[in-house]
């Protein structure tokens, strides 16, 4: 297919007649329209006609040759007939060769395809005859002639560029010097592009077909979950609430408190659940703290529904899954048709569109409070963009996670469920199909549990009681000192974010939350409370004071900084404006830790 730069050119090149013959299109509208030129020419290396299969590379040269102001050929425009012979093909294969069009001449193939049929206008026939008028020995007119097409047409100036590449094509083809080469050329590029677009739908059809590797899309995703499978993972599905929002009246009763979100999903295939009239429940939004599972749960059902579609000779829907952790400040080319695109290796979002529009997808969007985008004001604005995106395909199945349902989500009114963690019934299960050494991770950590029942809630989060049973598997045993645990968790929560997540904040966390606990100390004259209860001003204060102290040139947004701890599960809110630790360990291992440091 043309490459993006030489569809630029073509944009750069063409725009001024767009201007003149069609001047309400945007810019957007044309750049989709050389798209589906370029799909069109993508199909000349598969055409049974071999004179044929050189017309794309012969366009890209001739763009080329225009592009790097190279010595022009005005013959480049005989390159109409072989175009519109290989669009005739692309429409009808079967047509093409019954008829014979690889043959056929520029009048006829104006006269086949419609060209110049133009509503308001003269109709196709009052063209063609004008078209073919011919000097009394049978050779075109030339320009000077008062009877020339472009003189009888001139004021019909959104066909004009149809009629300067036809009389041009005629006057090189029959050896007579024509003026404006290059203009001449630019309008056949034009007549190309806009004559192919009267077929997009086609054209779209046929490259989707072509294009979109379902095979190896599906191969890709199912081998590397089952390489992850075998690393010591097995999949526990996690128990659901329904949230309290305005879905949640039509859900209640729906889900008990056994449900898992494979329950929900099957009800959003089946489209059998209404959560308002007429409104089935094909959009929702799954909920919940860092280390919960929210990702590991997408990427099983979209695991599960992989091997499906592959059992079914691909004929369903494509799952899609979309890290939102890839959408950073810059966000001109991150719309979610181009990061759907670039998930299914394909070169243009047009393709993208009709796929979403014939309802050929079921698309991810996993961690929108991952979105990169520092500015608060563009935040939103990109936010919106998504909850657009979302509701312009209202067959389109949806599954959004975040951490939280507030103004910096998307779908707060959509039916939402929260991931409940590993129930202490299939603790034992977890443990098994995530540790090489079963037996042993077993004994210590249902031994822990026995000494400190309150471990029971921590071991909850999927992601806690993974990392404890890889202080299990290091260690052999689990640490003594729960200030030792604490640590061994609040680094795994921190490094999971900094590496995983990539937040430029998560290098700081522990090293502000050990000053914060300093300061709290020194404000008590040196009494300990066992945890820290701080007002929001407090700790933004605190914030501030830390970062001048340790001369922080990238200072963050605090806000940020205190949401992010609390999503990652270390503060919670005690009221509306109080924060405290969840858990009294975190508060005595980075106590411990600022009397080392000397903070004291």
């Amino acid at each position: 297919m043309l490459s993006k730069e030489i569809q630029e050119t073509i944009l750069t090149q063409i725009t001024w007649i767009y201007a003149k013959a069609q001047p309400a299109l945007s810019e957007e509208d044309i750049r989709q329209r050389i798209e589906i030129f370029a799909m069109m020419l993508s199909f000349a290396k598969e055409c049974p006609a071999k004179p044929l299969q050189a017309v794309e590379n012969e366009v890209f040269q001739a763009m080329e040759d225009l592009q790097k102001a190279r010595a022009f050929d005005a013959l480049k425009i005989r390159l109409i007939e072989p175009c519109l012979r290989l669009l005739c093909y692309v429409i009808d294969p079967e047509k093409f060769q019954a008829k014979k069009i690889e043959l056929a001449l520029l009048g006829s193939l104006y006269g086949r395809l419609d060209v110049l049929q133009t509503k308001g206008k003269p109709e196709r026939e009052e063209y063609y005859t004008i078209l073919t008028r011919k000097t009394p020995d049978g050779k075109p007119l030339d320009y000077t002639d008062a009877r020339h097409p472009e003189n009888v047409l001139k004021e019909n100036v959104e066909i004009m560029p149809f009629i300067k590449a036809y009389c041009g094509r005629n006057t090189i083809v029959h050896s007579q010097g024509t003026p404006d080469e290059i203009e001449r050329f630019l309008c056949m590029v034009y007549t190309l592009v806009e004559t192919t677009y009267q077929s997009k739908d086609i054209i779209l059809n046929r490259y989707l077909q072509k294009e979109i590797s379902c095979v190896g899309y599906s191969n890709k995703l199912l081998a590397e979950y089952e390489n992850k499978t075998n690393d010591h993972f097995q999949y526990i599905p996690l128990q659901i609430e329904t949230v309290e929002n305005d879905a949640y009246e039509a859900l209640q009763g729906r889900y008990d408190e056994t449900a898992t979100f494979e329950e929900v999903n099957r009800d959003m295939r089946a489209g059998t659940i209404l959560w308002r009239p007429k409104q089935v429940m094909n959009k929702v939004k799954i909920i919940g703290f860092a280390g919960m599972g929210k990702t590991t749960t997408i990427e099983h059902i979209i695991y599960e529904e992989v091997k499906e579609l592959k059992a079914q000779n691909y004929q369903g829907k494509i799952p899609v899954l979309i890290e939102m952790l890839q959408v950073e400040q810059d966000t001109s080319e991150y719309t979610i048709e181009s990061l759907i695109a670039k998930k299914l290796g394909t070169k243009t979002t047009a393709i993208v569109t009709k796929m979403l529009q014939q309802n050929m997808l079921k698309v991810y969007l996993d961690g929108i409070n991952e979105i990169r985008i520092v500015d608060e004001g563009e935040k939103r604005r990109y936010l919106t963009k998504i909850e657009e995106f979302i509701l312009a395909y209202p067959a389109l199945k949806v599954v959004v996670t975040d951490r939280d349902s507030n103004e910096k989500s998307v779908l707060n009114d959509y039916p939402t469920f929260v991931l409940r963690g590993v129930t202490e019934e299939k603790i034992a299960e977890f443990i098994t199909g995530n540790t090489d050494k079963p037996e042993l991770v077993q004994a210590k950590i249902q031994e822990a549990m026995e000494k400190n029942p309150t471990l029971v809630d921590t071991l909850r989060n999927p992601f806690m009681l993974k990392n404890l049973i890889r202080i299990v598997e290091c260690n052999k045993q689990i640490p003594d000192n729960e200030d030792d645990i604490a640590e061994a968790f609040l680094k795994a929560i921190v490094e999971r974010e900094r590496i995983l997540k990539r937040d430029y904040k998560a290098p700081h966390i522990l090293r502000l939350l050990i000053y914060i606990v300093a300061e709290d100390t020194k404000q008590k004259d040196g009494q300990i409370d066992g945890n820290i209860l701080l007002s929001y001003f407090e700790l933004c204060k605190m914030q501030d004071a830390y970062c001048d102290k340790y001369k922080k040139t990238d200072r963050w947004d605090n806000d940020e900084m205190l949401e992010l701890m609390v999503k990652l599960g270390i503060l919670k809110k005690v009221d509306t404006e109080k924060y405290t630790f969840t858990d009294s360990r975190y508060y005595n291992f980075l106590y411990y830790s600022a009397d080392d440091l000397g903070l004291l």
